[in-house]
């Protein structure tokens, strides 16, 4: 068995060797990797946060841009 955040090596897998995991699944060697862990997965929704919001008006841009032109489209004919 390996730690889900650095991949080091486990070998028993028991409350009493330390092992930090929980309801996830998942199995940290430390109390330090887990917290790296659940730092950087704060930080990926963060950033995934911001990006979805300039994607959502980049988005609707686009199809408002389109409408524009199907309309201009139309009155030429």
């Amino acid at each position: 068995m390996r730690c889900y955040w650095c991949g080091r090596k486990i070998n028993s897998y028991s409350a009493s060797d330390g092992l930090f995991g929980g309801l996830t699944g998942k199995v940290f060697c430390s109390q330090k990797c887990k917290a790296q862990y659940l730092e950087s997965k704060r930080a990926k929704e963060t950033n995934e946060g911001s990006g979805s919001c300039l994607a959502t008006i980049v988005r609707w841009l686009i199809i408002i841009l389109v409408i524009i032109i199907a309309i201009a489209i139309m009155k030429s004919l």
